[in-house]
């Protein structure tokens, strides 16, 4: 959190199901009811930008040379095989 009295938090992680926000925004976020801060609005950009893929095929080695080139170009990434298979955030950083 950057300013627990103005609700200001900075995205650790890579951003996924939205658009708008990347990993090191500083946002602003009220509290709900359930628990979680709602974001409100973007406070400061990063410079970083996210992007979403979805691997409509996941035939090995297909998608880990993808990935492993897209990291090799300085991006990160995190997946959610769990959750919807193939789908990926990546971490463009601030150049």
């Amino acid at each position: 959190m950057v300013d627990e009295n103005e609700g200001y938090y900075k995205l650790d992680n890579i951003p996924f199901f939205v658009t708008g926000f990347a990993m090191e925004d500083i946002v602003k976020a009220i509290k709900v009811d359930d628990g979680f801060p709602k974001v409100t609005e973007l406070v400061k950009e990063s410079g970083n930008s996210t992007i979403n893929i979805i691997f409509l095929s996941n035939e090995e080695p297909y998608k880990s040379e993808i990935l492993i080139s897209l990291t090799d170009m300085g991006t990160e990434y995190e997946g959610m095989e769990t959750v919807v298979s193939g789908y990926y955030s990546l971490n463009i950083p601030k150049m």
